[in-house]
């Protein structure tokens, strides 16, 4: 049976373009091979590896360009194929972090093709990623967190202020802010039950006076809120707008800035911030690396160790400043 025309191109340019129709059979039968495998691989990550909806979308998305062109000599594929892939994706301004996560996707890509006998061996067991550039992050002094967190309550705001306040005190992703329900805090034990990265679930205590607010915006303002949604599915999460609705993370970035900028401190600031600020401040107060991984919900404590840099930089800046060797 000849193939069909695709609909989108016309009559006469499929008649009289015969190398093109050939060319573009090709490339459909190519994706045929092709893409199944991806598929496959998607479920691998989602079902073996247990990765996160955006990790596995993030993976595939890195695998793609490189499999339209290899995809149909997968068994022929070398460590020098996938050198080149890297270098050249280098060259063209892809940062080392983003290069090393691009490397895990064909790690695990070729780990899989391995195990489904699609190759003879894994091209990835001898690459090694470029260590990438750690830049310490930014935070916040503990002067400038209590005047942010101040702000909302004075332009009379409470769910942006109680939101704030949550933040800063269980150390949360802006992700996990926005998508808390009300189910998940127990104000009675002083516990927030997180769902975080890959699934992930974690208790993390919060302080009383956090407690007392949430207690109170439970009971006495979210279901005035609520009431205000006009579909009752968006209005499920814990925080509501005015509108009855959750909070997007952009939407709730606007009001971060807008607070920031109230509170004269840097425009610049994002809810991350507000997570390192959480984490520097701890670890100045003497908690433990250990403790501090398990609030944050980092799966490696090499994650967690970035913020032992920060806490300490003010010593180095001391030293610097009042050591007799430095004047």
């Amino acid at each position: 049976m000849p193939p069909s025309r695709p609909p989108n191109v016309s009559l006469a340019f499929w008649v009289e373009n015969a190398s093109n129709r050939v060319a573009y059979f090709r490339h459909q039968c190519h994706n045929m091979r092709v893409m199944p495998r991806l598929e496959k691989f998607t479920l691998y990550l989602q079902l073996d590896c247990g990765l996160s909806p955006k990790t596995v979308q993030a993976y595939t998305a890195d695998l793609r360009p490189f499999l339209e062109i290899y995809g149909g000599r997968l068994a022929q594929v070398s460590r020098k194929d996938i050198e080149n892939h890297l270098a050249d994706l280098s060259t063209k301004g892809v940062g080392n972090r983003s290069l090393a996560r691009k490397l895990s996707a064909f790690r695990l890509f070729f780990r899989f093709a391995l195990s489904e006998r699609l190759v003879p061996v894994n091209p990835t067991d001898e690459l090694r990623a470029a260590a990438p550039q750690r830049a310490l992050p930014q935070t916040l002094s503990i002067e400038h967190v209590e005047a942010l967190l101040a702000m909302p309550s004075r332009q009379g705001a409470t769910t942006d202020s109680i939101m704030l306040r949550m933040l800063y005190a269980a150390g949360l992703r802006v992700s996990e802010l926005v998508s808390l329900t009300a189910d998940e805090v127990d104000t009675q034990a002083g516990l927030v039950r997180i769902q975080g990265k890959g699934e992930k679930v974690r208790l993390v205590p919060i302080d009383p006076g956090t407690c007392a607010l949430i207690a109170h915006y439970i009971k006495d303002v979210r279901p005035a809120l609520r009431a205000k949604a006009r579909d009752s599915a968006r209005a499920g999460t814990l925080f509501l707008s005015t509108h009855g609705h959750g909070f997007t993370r952009q939407g709730f970035w606007k009001l971060l800035k807008k607070y920031a900028l109230l509170a004269g401190i840097s425009p610049n600031v994002s809810p991350h911030v507000i997570r390192h600020a959480f984490a520097t401040h701890l670890l100045e107060r003497g908690m433990n690396l250990r403790s501090l991984q398990m609030l944050l919900g980092h799966s490696d404590i090499s994650t967690t160790e970035i913020y032992s840099h920060v806490s300490t930089s003010h010593l180095h800046e001391a030293l610097q400043k009042h050591h007799p060797r430095n004047k």
